[in-house]
């Protein structure tokens, strides 16, 4: 049980790393908050806590079903976000980032300007 436990950690670490990457790291940035946290949300809730809750009391699995619905989230959760990446328009992405940072230091620069105003 011991060495099954490690096999199924020394995969899921990299592909937790990859995952967190995929969500966090590129998709989060380029303004798909919605997407991460609805595709994050269905796979959570919606397929892996039945799984893992089959896992442990239906089979006699115990704690390592704990492990191998994590590795099942892991998994669902780097297809999807990486269905997503490859489904990107990169340069229209990049555009719409630089539209958001030139409204968004354009409204701090108004804000900080009235500010300046009303303590005079």
């Amino acid at each position: 049980e011991t060495s099954q436990m490690l096999w199924i950690l020394l995969v899921e670490v990299p592909l937790d790393h990859i995952q967190s990457v995929f969500t966090y790291g590129i998709l989060v940035t380029v303004g798909s908050q919605v997407f991460v946290a609805t595709s994050l949300a269905v796979i959570c809730y919606g397929i892996c806590s039945p799984v893992i809750a089959a896992f442990i009391f239906l089979t006699a699995l115990n704690g390592i079903g704990v492990l191998y619905g994590m590795l099942l989230f892991v998994f669902l959760s780097c297809i999807v976000c990486g269905v997503k990446i490859m489904r990107l328009d990169l340069e229209k992405e990049v555009k719409e980032a630089q539209i958001r940072v030139q409204n968004s230091t354009a409204e701090e620069g108004t804000l900080l300007m009235m500010t300046e105003e009303s303590d005079e």
